[in-house]
């Protein structure tokens, strides 16, 4: 079954599964939880390092926001159904 973003907990964390370096727009992100991510901004991020703990919380209007947990940096992303 689909998920949608409105059946989703307003906060909840994950990994990012394969390698990871971060994003440069349009940048897809698969989740240990079975999600599939893609950003939705042009946003450039190198990521170093190997923890790919990531939390992504609903913010205003129902937009989602992912975080890396070791860094801080934010990207705007939406759903893949």
């Amino acid at each position: 079954p689909l998920i949608s973003e409105k059946a989703l907990d307003d906060e909840f964390e994950a990994e990012i599964v394969g390698p990871f370096t971060g994003w440069s727009g349009g940048a897809i992100f698969r989740l240990s939880n079975g999600q599939t991510w893609r950003q939705r901004n042009t946003a450039v991020y190198r990521h170093r390092g190997t923890d790919t703990r990531v939390r992504l919380i609903r913010g205003y209007f129902g937009l989602w926001r992912m975080v890396v947990i070791s860094s801080g940096v934010s990207v705007s992303v939406s759903l893949v159904p």
